[in-house]
Parts: structure tokens; sequence; C-alpha cells
């Protein structure tokens, strides 16, 4: 862990040229580490948060969601449960947010639907409303 404090407090004071950090790789090479190593790991683990999710980990890669953990799979499954699956994306987003104290409008209601099609929930709506009998 001391070896990981060195090597990032060495790599904030390394000069930038371009918008680039100049000198990462020999840096890298004097610790040890593989190359890509400070970007790929170091810094990630370095700016995440009390979960251990990366900072702005709503935002998306690659089109991949990474909002959603064990957790809140868990606890969406759970929700879905006590509300007999009676319940709207927007409700299980607004929940999701409340419990894991989220940013505000994270995850979106499009996001929660997306990510339970992924892991298997079905997208149906089956309520029968009553006609007006004349």
């Amino acid at each position: 862990m001391q070896q990981r404090t060195k090597l990032l407090a060495e790599y904030a004071v390394l000069p930038m040229a371009y918008g680039l950090k100049e000198g990462v790789a020999e840096l890298e090479q004097r610790y040890g580490v593989a190359r890509g190593y400070i970007a790929k790991y170091l810094l990630p683990s370095a700016l995440s948060d009390a979960r251990g999710a990366a900072p702005l980990s709503h935002q998306t890669d690659k089109r991949r969601s990474r909002i959603f953990d064990a957790a809140i799979d868990e606890f969406m499954v759970d929700k879905g449960l006590e509300w007999d699956g009676d319940f709207s994306w927007q409700e299980m987003a607004t929940a999701v947010n409340t419990q894991f104290e989220l940013p505000s409008g994270v995850p979106s209601a499009d996001g929660v639907r997306r990510h339970c099609i992924i892991i298997g929930w079905t997208d149906t709506k089956q309520k029968v409303l009553p006609t007006e009998i004349c």
C-alpha cells in the first residue's frame, strides 16, 4: 500500500505536455509495474468512493451500465417482490436512488429498464381496465 501511495504521489508531480503526463512509462518501469498500470488500475482505485465504485460510475463505458452491482440487483429483486411486480421503472429508479443515496436522477428509469431486461426480467404491462357500460 505504501508503494502505491508513493507511485501515485510521483505520478501527480509529473510534467504535462499537450494534455498528457510525460514520463509515465519510465515511472511504471522504475516501480516494476506493468505498462498502463497507473491509468488502468491505480487511478480508478485511488478515486473510488466508499462503495468502491469509480466516480461518475453512473456514466456508461461502451454503452454498458456501470452503476448496477450485486447489492443494487438484490435490492431491486426484493423491492419488486414487495411490490408484487406492480411498479413502473421510474418507481424502481427512485427507490434505488433513495436507498443507495446516489446523485439525483441516477439511475434513470430507462437505465433501470434496460439493465433489468439484460439480467432477465420481463418488460410487460398486464393491467385490465373496465370498459364503460352504456
